[in-house]
C-alpha cells in the first residue's frame, strides 16, 4: 500500500461540499504535503474533500455551467457584467489564460488526483467490505465526472480519434504532470469503465453522496454525448424505473432548494455556511443577491418569447425595478446546485427511443408530454428529431447543457459551427508552460 500526503480541508459529513477553505489553503497548481493517508478517517475525509473540490466555484459550484451557457450562446443571453473572462466566453474570443477556463481545468484534475489517491489506498478501510466498495464507487464516479467534462470542454466532438486530454490514473504530488494528451476515445473508454464499476459498487441509497442511480444517470449522459443511443436509452430507463426519484409536482419545486427534491438524482449541497453556489451571483438581480444594475447574465426577449403559449417555464423569469430579465432558476442564495434531474432522464430516453424507433419504458411523445404537462404547455400531437433540441432547451435552460448539446447535435453557437475550433476551450497557458508533452488546441 502507498501512503500519500495531501493538503485538504477537513469538513464534517454534513458539509462535504465545502469549497472555500480548499481554495484558500491549496494553490491550484500544488498539492502540498500535510496529510498521510493511512486510516479510514483519512480516506473518508479525503472522499468528502473530493466532493468539496468538485462543488467549488471553479467547477460545479457554477463555472462549469456558466462556461457552457456563454460559449454555446447565440441569442439567449447577454453578458452585462464587467468581468473580462465571461465576456471572452460569450464573444468566443477566449485566450489560454482565461480564469474560468483555467479554474475548471485545474479543479477537475484535482478531483481526478484525489480520486486516484483514494483508489490507491482502499486497503486502509478495514471495518467492512461494504464501506470499501462504497468509497471505491464514489471515487470512480467522481473521477468519471471530472474526465467526462474535461473531454467535453477541451476536445472536439467526433468519432473518438480526435485529441482528448491527459489521462492521469496514478496519483501525484503535482497537479501538472508531463503527460501527453490521450485520444478522446481513450478518455471516454476510461469514463465508461469507471462508471460501470461505480454502478456495481455503489448502494441504491447513499444520502446526498453519489449512489447507483447517479452513476447510471451520468452514464446515460455519457452515452448520449457519444451517440450510443441504445446505451443512453437503457441507462436513463433504469434510472426512471428503479431509482425511486419522481418529478416534482410543479416545475418551480425543482429549483432553489436547500435540500434535495424528489427530482434530484444528484446535486451539489450548499448551506448558509458551507458549499458554493455562484450561480446566484451571475444570474440574479441585486434584489436576490446579484450585483447592482442588470443581472450579469441577462435573458433576451427573443428567448423568453420562444416558449409555447401557457408554458410556465416561459414565465420562469423576473425583473427587479428597471433591471434586465433574470432567470428564476438561480434566484435564491445558498441553495443546492442541481447537477442531474430526473427530467433530463426523460429527455434522454425520449430522444434515444425516437432515434432508434423504439419505445423502451414509454413512447417518446409520452415522455416529452409528461414534462410539457407539468409545465402546462400545449401537448404535442406528434414528435420528430426537430423537437429534440427545443424540448431540452425549454426544460434544461441555463443548467449547463447548451454547449454540449450544440456539439453533439451539430448546431451553431453564434456564427460558429459545432466543429469550430473556437468553441473548444483552450488548454490553460499554465499547463502549456509546465507540461512539455502537452499540445495546445487548434485556433489558440
Amino acid at each position: 500500500m502507498k501512503n500519500y500526503i495531501y493538503k485538504i480541508a477537513f469538513v464534517s459529513v454534513f458539509a462535504f461540499f465545502l469549497s472555500c477553505s480548499v481554495d484558500e489553503f491549496v494553490p491550484e497548481n500544488s498539492l502540498t504535503v500535510e496529510l498521510i493517508v493511512n486510516s479510514e478517517d483519512d480516506i473518508t475525509n479525503l472522499m468528502i474533500g473530493t466532493y468539496a473540490v468538485a462543488g467549488g466555484a471553479g467547477s460545479y459550484g457554477g463555472q462549469a455551467y456558466i462556461i457552457s451557457e456563454l460559449v454555446g450562446n447565440t441569442n439567449d443571453v447577454i453578458w452585462d457584467g464587467t468581468f473580462i473572462d465571461p465576456d471572452e466566453l460569450i464573444r468566443k474570443t477566449i485566450i489560454p489564460s482565461n480564469g474560468f477556463v483555467t479554474a475548471l481545468f485545474n479543479r477537475n484534475y484535482r478531483v481526478v488526483n484525489h480520486s486516484n489517491v483514494i483508489l490507491e489506498n482502499l486497503g486502509v478501510i478495514e471495518s467492512s467490505d461494504e464501506k470499501r466498495r462504497r468509497i471505491e464507487g464514489e471515487a470512480k464516479f467522481m473521477r468519471a465526472l471530472a474526465y467526462f467534462d474535461l473531454v467535453r470542454f477541451y476536445a472536439k466532438q467526433g468519432d473518438g480519434t480526435q485529441i482528448g486530454v491527459s489521462l492521469k490514473l496514478e496519483s501525484s504530488i503535482q497537479s501538472i504532470d508531463p503527460i501527453a494528451r490521450s485520444s478522446a476515445g481513450e478518455v471516454y473508454t476510461q469514463v465508461i469503465t469507471d462508471l460501470t464499476d461505480a454502478i456495481a459498487l455503489l448502494p441504491a441509497s447513499n444520502g446526498f453522496f453519489a449512489d447507483k442511480a447517479a452513476a447510471q444517470g451520468l452514464l446515460a449522459r455519457v452515452y448520449l454525448q457519444q451517440g450510443n443511443y441504445a446505451g443512453a436509452r437503457d441507462m436513463s430507463n433504469t434510472v426512471i424505473g428503479t431509482s425511486g426519484h419522481s418529478l416534482t409536482a410543479n416545475y418551480e419545486d425543482a429549483f432553489n432548494n436547500d435540500s434535495n427534491s424528489s427530482e434530484d438524482v444528484f446535486s451539489f449541497q450548499v448551506t448558509l455556511t458551507e458549499g458554493t453556489n455562484i450561480m446566484n451571483t451571475f444570474w440574479a438581480t441585486s434584489a436576490f443577491g446579484g450585483r447592482s444594475g442588470n443581472p450579469d447574465i441577462e435573458i433576451t426577449n427573443q428567448f423568453v418569447s420562444s416558449f409555447p403559449t401557457g408554458d410556465v417555464r416561459g414565465s420562469f423569469f423576473y425583473t427587479s425595478g428597471s433591471s434586465g430579465t433574470a432567470t428564476t432558476k438561480w434566484q435564491v442564495e445558498d441553495t443546492n446546485v442541481p447537477f442531474m434531474r430526473l427530467a433530463e432522464m426523460y429527455l434522454i430516453r425520449a430522444e434515444s427511443n425516437l432515434r432508434l424507433n423504439t419505445a423502451i419504458g414509454d413512447t417518446p411523445i409520452n415522455d416529452l408530454n409528461r414534462l410539457r404537462d407539468r409545465a402546462m404547455a400545449p401537448l404535442l400531437g406528434s414528435v420528430s428529431l426537430s423537437n429534440v433540441f427545443p424540448e431540452r432547451r425549454f426544460e434544461l435552460a441555463f443548467e449547463g447543457h447548451l454547449l454540449h448539446d450544440i456539439k453533439r447535435l451539430g448546431l451553431m453557437a453564434g456564427n460558429l459551427s459545432a466543429n469550430s475550433n473556437l468553441i473548444v476551450l483552450p488548454i490553460p497557458q499554465d499547463e502549456i508552460n509546465t507540461n512539455p508533452l502537452t499540445t495546445q488546441n487548434p485556433g489558440y
